[in-house]
């Protein structure tokens, strides 16, 4: 692929990219933009509904606590965008931000395993 393919984003299309906390702020973002760039989306739903509605937008019901679920949303895609995980800790006691701390971790190593063992090609953590 030459350089002004990756640069206009066709690296995208036709693709499938997962948006891990696809349904926040950040991940909102990242699913319009790949969007924007010709990809197909799969988004995890855990708590919020997903606000973009687009056909080239695939949703699953999953908690990314469970290692099964993460091999489920993992499975045939290209690219994972992880952004899952609780935010906004501020104000909150230092064991609430442990917390916090914890469960972003559990999240970030049971999709970065899932993504391993699924064969994904690329893997940003934001």
């Amino acid at each position: 692929m030459g350089q002004s393919e990756a640069s206009d984003g066709l690296v995208y299309r036709g693709g499938v990219a997962l948006v891990t906390g696809g349904t926040g702020f950040l991940g909102s973002h990242i699913v319009q933009e790949l969007l924007t760039r010709g990809a197909n989306v799969r988004v995890p739903i855990h708590r919020r509904p997903m606000r973009i509605q687009d056909p080239k937008i695939e949703t699953i019901a999953a908690d990314l606590s469970r290692e099964e679920d993460c091999r489920t949303v993992a499975r045939g895609v290209d690219w994972v965008f992880h952004a899952a995980g609780p935010g906004g800790s501020a104000g909150k006691s230092a064991l609430d931000a442990m917390e916090g701390i914890r469960t972003n971790l559990v999240l970030v190593s049971q999709m970065l395993h899932a993504a391993w063992a699924e064969g994904v090609d690329r893997f940003l953590m934001l």
